[in-house]
This record gives C-alpha cells, sequence and structure tokens, in this order.
C-alpha cells in the first residue's frame, strides 16, 4: 500500500515538472547595440523594439531565482559583458558570467553549450538563457525564455525599459559615429541597406528552414536594427546578429521540455552559423565592389542622365539646364497603395518578398517623406477611403519647391512635371531625382489610389507607411485570413448586399480585364501580385458593399506589370505609364458598366415574388390535415390508456 501511494506521488511530482517546462514562455531578446524586445505580457502580446544609448551596468532580470546585468559600452554601445547569479532561497547557487560559464556543485541549473553558444536552464523553474557569440566578434545575443507567472513577479530591462533607451518606430537614417573613419568603415556605412538585406534573407531562408514562423513586422524590426547598427559603426558584422534573434523568436511559440530545447537550440545554432558565414562572403563581396568602383563615384557619368518627358503634355517642360546626376531607372522600386486602404510596399531589390497590408489608421498618413519629398494621405472611418492627398518637393538644400493636393495640382518649379493621360490619372515627375508619383481616381468617385516609383538608395534615409508599417497595419497572408478577418461595415441596402454577395465574382471580372489590357500592351502580369489583388478587393467589397472599389485592383495590377518590364531609361518609363493609363481608362469604364447590369438584373431577379408560392385565403380550400400531428399523438395515447384500464379490470 505504501509502495503503491509513493509511486502515485512520484508520478504526480513528475507530471508537474514536466507541467512547469512545458507551459507557454515569453522570451526577452537583446541583441546589436544594443537593442532590447521585452517580455510580452501575455503570450502573443505586443512587444516593443528599443535601443538603449547609454553606457553603464543594467539589471535585465532579477526575482527571487535569478538576477542577470549586462555592462554596455559607450559608442558603439555594444554588450561587453555579462553575468547571472542564480539562488535557491537565500542560498547562492552560482554565477555565470562572461569569464566562467560553469555552474558546478548543483543540479538546479544546468550549463551546456561551446564557448561561443552557451545554454543555462533550471530544471524546475522553466527558464532558459541562451548567450550567443556573433562569430568571432565581439557581439552577443541575450535571450532569456521564461514562464509568464515568473515574468509576472520580476522587475529589470526585459520587463520595463529605462528612460536611456528609444522606442524604434520606423527607419531612420544614422550618422557614422566614427570620427576619422576609414574608406572601407565609411562606405559599409552607406551600403547598410544591401548588407542587411542580405542578412535578412539569410534569416528568413533560416527560419523557414528550421520550420519556424517569421513574420513581416518582425522582420521589419530587425531590418530597422540592422541598418541603425551597420551605420553607425561602420562594421558589417554589428547587423549580423538578427539571424540568430530571428530564429530565437520563432522558438518562444514552442512549449517543448529541457531536454528538446537543448536539443534544438544546438541544431538550430549550427544552421545559423552556417547561414551567417555565407552571407558574411556575400558582404565582403559587396563592400569589395564598392572599395573598387570607388574613384569612378565622383564622376557624373557614373549615372544616367534624365532625358526627359515628352513636354508635349507636361505643364513643366524640364530644359537641358535644370538636368543633374539621376539615380540608374533600374533601382527603382514601386510602392501602390489603394482601396480601404491596402499597401505594398518598396523593396531594397527585385529579388525581395514584398508585404501587404491592410492599414485601419484613420486621419492624416504619412505615406512617405525623405530628403525630397512628403507624401500624405487622409483617411476617412466608414470605410477607411483615400479622398485627400498632399505632395510637398524640396530641393537639396531643403528649400520647398511646391505643394500640391486633390484640390490643386500645379508647380511652378522647373524641376517637377506634372502631365495627365487622362481625366482619371495625374503623373509627378521629379526629374532630378528619379521619382515618379501616380494618382488614380476610381471610376466615378473621388476616391485616389497612388503609386510611387522611387530609387531604392532613397528607401534608408525614408520613412512612412511606403517603408514601414504602423501598428494597426494588419498583415494580408492570404484569403484564409480574410476569410477569418471580422467586417463590421456591413452594407444595409439591397444593391449593397448584392455587392457583397457577388464579391468574388466581381473580383474575377475586374482581374480579367485588367489582365487582358496589360497582355496587350506587351507586358507580363505578375501572378503574385494578382493574387493580393484578389484579396483586397474581395475584403473591400463584402466590407463595404461598393462595387467601385475594385477598379482600383486594375490601377494595381497595370503599376506593378510596368514595374516588372524594368525599362532601360525613365524616358521609356514615361511610356509605359502613359500608355497604361490610356489603356485602362475605357476598360474600367467597360468592366464597370457589364458589372453594373450584372448587378442591377440580380436585383430585378430577387426583388420578383416566387410563382411556387401557395397564398391561402378565406376561399381556400385548406391543405393541412384536420387534426395536427400533437392532436394525433394525444389520440393515440388516450386509446393506449383506455385499453390498459379495461386489461386490468379483466385481472381483476
Amino acid at each position: 500500500m505504501i509502495a503503491t501511494i509513493l509511486i502515485a506521488f512520484c508520478l504526480v511530482a513528475v507530471s508537474a515538472t514536466e507541467e512547469v517546462i512545458n507551459r507557454p514562455q515569453g522570451v526577452c531578446l537583446i541583441f546589436g547595440d544594443p537593442h532590447l524586445r521585452t517580455f510580452p505580457p501575455r503570450p502573443l502580446g505586443y512587444r516593443p523594439q528599443l535601443w538603449c544609448k547609454e553606457a553603464g551596468n543594467y539589471v535585465i532580470i532579477e526575482n527571487q531565482y535569478v538576477k542577470g546585468v549586462i555592462t554596455v559600452t559607450d559608442t558603439p554601445w555594444i554588450t561587453e559583458r555579462f553575468q547571472f547569479t542564480f539562488f535557491n532561497g537565500s542560498k547562492l547557487l552560482c554565477t555565470i558570467n562572461d569569464n566562467n560559464k560553469q555552474c558546478p556543485g548543483q543540479n538546479d541549473v544546468e550549463v551546456s553549450g561551446n564557448p561561443r553558444y552557451i545554454i543555462i536552464m533550471h530544471k524546475d523553474l522553466g527558464f532558459r538563457i541562451e548567450i550567443n557569440q556573433i562569430g568571432d566578434t565581439q557581439y552577443e545575443n541575450i535571450n532569456i525564455h521564461m514562464d509568464f507567472d515568473l515574468i509576472g513577479v520580476s522587475h529589470g530591462l526585459c520587463i520595463s525599459a529605462p528612460r536611456g533607451c528609444v522606442y524604434e518606430a520606423g527607419r531612420r537614417h544614422h550618422e557614422l559615429a566614427i570620427v576619422n573613419p576609414s574608406l572601407r568603415q565609411r562606405l559599409t556605412s552607406e551600403l547598410a541597406v544591401p548588407i542587411c538585406e542580405e542578412y535578412l534573407e539569410r534569416s528568413i531562408q533560416t527560419a523557414s528552414m528550421l520550420q519556424l514562423p517569421a513574420s513581416p513586422d518582425m522582420v521589419e524590426n530587425m531590418r530597422i536594427a540592422c541598418e541603425n547598427d551597420v551605420q553607425t559603426t561602420g562594421d558589417p558584422k554589428a547587423g549580423a546578429g538578427i539571424i540568430g534573434v530571428l530564429v530565437s523568436e520563432g522558438m518562444s511559440g514552442l512549449v517543448v521540455t529541457n531536454a528538446q530545447f537543448l536539443n534544438m537550440s544546438m541544431h538550430n545554432a549550427i544552421i545559423v552559423e552556417e547561414a551567417l558565414n555565407n552571407a558574411t562572403v556575400h558582404i565582403d563581396a559587396i563592400i569589395a565592389q564598392a572599395i573598387t568602383a570607388q574613384p569612378s563615384i565622383q564622376e557624373s557619368t557614373a549615372y544616367e542622365l534624365f532625358p526627359g518627358a515628352s513636354t508635349s503634355i507636361s505643364t513643366n517642360p524640364i530644359s537641358t539646364s535644370t538636368l543633374i546626376a539621376t539615380p540608374d531607372v533600374k533601382s527603382l522600386q514601386l510602392c501602390h497603395v489603394w482601396g480601404d486602404p491596402h499597401i505594398l510596399q518598396f523593396s531594397q531589390r527585385p529579388t525581395t518578398t514584398r508585404y501587404q497590408y491592410w492599414c485601419k489608421d484613420v486621419g492624416k498618413q504619412q505615406l512617405l517623406k525623405n530628403k525630397y519629398v512628403s507624401a500624405t494621405i487622409t483617411v476617412h472611418t466608414q470605410n477607411w477611403i483615400i479622398d485627400e492627398f498632399k505632395f510637398t518637393f524640396f530641393d537639396d538644400d531643403g528649400t520647398i519647391l511646391c505643394s500640391m493636393d486633390n484640390s490643386q495640382q500645379s508647380c511652378n518649379s522647373s524641376r517637377i512635371g506634372i502631365t495627365r493621360p487622362t481625366l482619371e490619372q495625374m503623373d509627378i515627375i521629379y526629374y532630378t531625382t528619379g521619382i515618379r508619383i501616380s494618382v488614380h481616381q476610381l471610376y466615378l468617385a473621388p476616391w485616389y489610389d497612388i503609386s510611387i516609383w522611387m530609387p531604392a538608395e532613397f528607401t534608408a534615409q525614408s520613412y512612412g507607411l511606403c517603408i514601414s508599417p504602423s501598428p494597426t497595419c494588419e498583415w494580408e497572408a492570404g484569403i484564409e485570413q480574410l476569410q477569418r478577418r471580422s467586417l463590421p461595415r456591413i452594407p444595409t441596402s439591397n444593391r449593397s448586399k448584392i455587392v457583397q454577395k457577388l464579391a468574388d465574382k466581381l473580383c474575377e471580372e475586374y482581374m480579367m480585364a485588367g489582365k487582358s489590357t496589360i497582355i496587350q500592351l506587351g507586358l507580363t502580369p505578375n501572378s503574385v501580385i494578382e493574387n493580393a489583388a484578389k484579396l483586397a478587393c474581395i475584403d473591400d467589397l463584402k466590407s463595404s458593399g461598393i462595387e467601385t472599389f475594385g477598379s482600383g485592383i486594375m490601377h494595381l495590377m497595370m503599376s506593378e506589370a510596368i514595374s516588372g518590364a524594368r525599362p532601360d531609361t525613365y524616358a521609356q518609363l514615361d511610356v509605359l505609364i502613359t500608355n497604361g493609363a490610356t489603356a485602362l481608362s475605357p476598360t474600367i469604364a467597360n468592366v464597370s458598366q457589364q458589372i453594373d447590369n450584372l448587378i442591377t438584373e440580380t436585383l430585378d431577379t430577387t426583388a420578383q415574388p416566387s410563382t411556387t408560392i401557395n397564398i391561402v385565403t378565406e376561399d381556400s380550400n385548406p391543405t393541412t390535415p384536420p387534426f395536427s400531428s400533437a392532436s394525433g399523438d394525444f389520440l393515440h395515447i388516450g386509446y393506449f390508456y383506455l385499453f390498459l384500464i379495461i386489461h386490468l379490470l379483466n385481472i381483476f
């Protein structure tokens, strides 16, 4: 009996331990210069990313079981030293730091790994610490995984950041923080965007290989941190830690035992190290090529001179005296905002993945801002429509060249050209920068879609929705996500209900018409963008009940097809934009009329009463039986009881 009780007690104890180390955990990430992602307040909760710019000692985590401290150097603010002290009540178990990575003489704390990557785990309390030295550099990543119960009774940098840490809300250009930098350091700082793009591509590939999630928001945060560190330090390896960070973030969502966590982490470390080595080879080649080409950078012939748009349709024909060196047309990237509104952001190079977002911000929004242009849109609440826009253009010295908005479109500067290929489209050209903006008015509606072409070299100095989504922007992952989305703006009129019901069919009509027009122009439709366009169209029609929203995807498809054509000169690009507008205008009118006819026919059909309905009047013969099923059942029950009484009387 006693043995049975002991066995049962042991099983309960083991189960309790497994429960502790198998619960969901939050992760705090410290990496780079240093950047900080605090613990979430709850599973999948929001977590800001911060940049901590003060030197000294920081308590990153402290509770009754562990105290962790890091020492941050001054410019660059790297994590130079770390120390974790472990307790069992008032008893000191051991101290682990950058010089001593062991915890001998006790069984509560286990240390595993190798000289560059160690894992510290508490056997019973469910917290795990990863310390990863990035290659042969001085940079270290520290990741702390901890149960939410323990997070709630802790304090330190991982819980709430001090004043020396600032919120990283978007991409900014940072100056090189080195006095008398070398040529390599200066060029590395200037090449931060392609360097970090290489790291990001390796990060995403590694996470995919390990079957770990990599959300667009997390990827964008890693981009911000990497560009920050490479620009300020002039060291390409300052951004290398983001590969491991993305993997550790993906691991945080797994519910595993200590043994499983250890095995997976050690395997992941090998894959991350390999990805880092491959990225380093490519990045070294990028920097070496820039150093080799350095003498030619000073020559104006290194860039193509913009030959000018067709002056016959420009309000400000450009003169040859205003021509200066313009970025290569091949470097142009496209941002498109349309509909309710949806945004496809800039990419840094043609092979980079672009993400589509549905942004629910209300009011004035910064679409793009840099040295040369400020683009804003105003969104209203009922359908989150874009019915106001404003563009301001600046000279090299910051002087305002001109501003224009939805109420007036003119500019007195010879650097800015305005063309109107159709009544529904206005194209703005900033000749000397290569920037193009197309404003498309939706069919018979005062709402706008906007396409912006901009050289990739400007993205590192830019911010706004075209660069980084706001916290209220939702990543549109696919049609399945749309089916799960709450659509609060339910239409009330009969026509709106028909539009909502026919959303899939109507969007297919818009897509096929747009695709046909693109092919007729000799361009190639972008099949990936078609899927994004359909998702946005169905969303807008089902949530608003307004079919006009659907025509916006035709502008999106045409702009993406033009961008994919990769024209050789700006003149060719402008011809493609003009031809696309003139071809789309009658196509949109025709398909809109066809869709209107389809909606009207459906309305007429649903409005007519069905001829199969039986109308009963006072003179009509009733078709129902004289007794309902309930009364019939009652009679059957009565007969049963009568028979039972007679049977009992016979017995007695």
